[in-house]
């Protein structure tokens, strides 16, 4: 079993600043034991909850399940850690994959050469199986893989999500700098609109002077 299939706790990313916001609507949403976090929000669910939360949330930018957390103080340790998992149970040969990477006062201090050692690991656990690999694909994967390393402790998560939250078709074409979607909720949110009435937002770059929920 995997971390998040033991405890039943994932993480909720959100931009800076709103995660008071955020674990308020997770609570709201019924998720239990909601915990602040640094970048995010810790909390428990079962798996129609993670769905509700991916589906439900306007201000998480996305869902992580923790698949591993260990002690990491090298590349080579994470290499073959992160080779162990059984990657098949996630995605096969025919799957395209993508690794994010962040890292916080660790020996492992180069964010791209961690996301490197995993994507490595998880090529060569197939190529062993298989004797082929799936592909990367940065873009637009069909599966995407989150490391976080904080104090040398390494946690490995899948990102239920897919692409960022903000992304969910409702906006085609953009200015040169819109707000994201999820930010623009949690500003809402604090300001305490309910939509009942008109909202008249001067700064608005588009030259718009209203907007309706």
């Amino acid at each position: 079993m995997y971390k998040y299939q033991k405890t039943g706790k994932f993480f909720a990313q959100h931009a800076d600043g709103m995660g008071q916001v955020l674990a308020e609507e997770l609570s709201e949403l019924n998720m239990k034991n909601v915990v602040q976090s640094f970048h995010g929000v810790f909390f428990e669910t079962d798996m129609a909850g993670l769905y509700k939360a991916n589906y439900m949330s306007r201000i998480s930018s996305r869902i992580l399940a923790p698949l591993l957390t260990f002690d990491c103080h090298s590349t080579e340790y994470l290499y073959q850690t992160s080779k162990k998992i059984e990657w098949t149970d996630f995605m096969g040969l025919d799957s395209t994959f993508s690794i994010s990477a962040t890292l916080s006062n660790s020996k492992i201090n180069h964010s791209q050469y961690a996301a490197l050692c995993v994507k490595d690991a998880i090529a060569d656990y197939f190529r062993d199986k298989y004797d082929k690999r799936p592909n990367v694909d940065t873009i637009d994967p069909d599966v995407s893989i989150n490391l976080y390393i904080a104090d040398n402790r390494a946690t490995i998560s899948l990102n239920t999500s897919g692409d960022s939250l903000h992304k969910r078709g409702y906006r085609m074409e953009t200015s040169e700098a819109p707000m994201q979607e999820t930010l623009a909720a949690a500003i809402m949110r604090i300001t305490g609109w309910n939509g009942s009435k008109p909202l008249y937002d001067f700064m608005c770059g588009s030259g718009h002077y209203s907007v309706k929920p």
